[in-house]
């Protein structure tokens, strides 16, 4: 009988933590700790567009542009992401790109939502 009962409890553990892990991975963006954020964000990163743009960012804090602009590129309809690849462009003195898609972001935004 406790056999079952362990794994039950071991089970919502692992999806308690898993579910805690974007949230930590943000914070350690803002807390400037980019090597522990890339950690905890890069499982996530394939299929969450938030989890991928907040990689990008630790990229971007640990001075890794091309990483960051291939992690912002793999979801390129995302208006954050798009923002990402903005910055991407301006760190790499791309003015023209980055002024570009920093207007881009913000207008598929409202085509997405409907709002003008």
């Amino acid at each position: 009988m406790k056999k079952p009962i362990v794994i039950i409890a071991a089970l919502a553990l692992s999806f308690c933590a898993k579910a805690q892990s974007l949230e930590d991975g943000i914070k350690m963006v803002k807390y400037e700790r980019y090597t522990k954020a890339k950690e905890i964000l890069t499982p996530m990163a394939t299929g969450n567009a938030a989890a991928n743009y907040y990689l990008g960012l630790a990229e971007l804090g640990l001075e890794n542009t091309d990483a960051a602009g291939a992690d912002f590129a793999k979801f390129p309809n995302d208006p954050a992401n798009m923002a990402g690849m903005a910055r991407v462009a301006f760190t790499k003195k791309n003015t023209t790109d980055g002024m570009r898609l920093a207007a881009a972001a913000p207008a598929w935004l409202r085509k997405k939502t409907g709002s003008h």
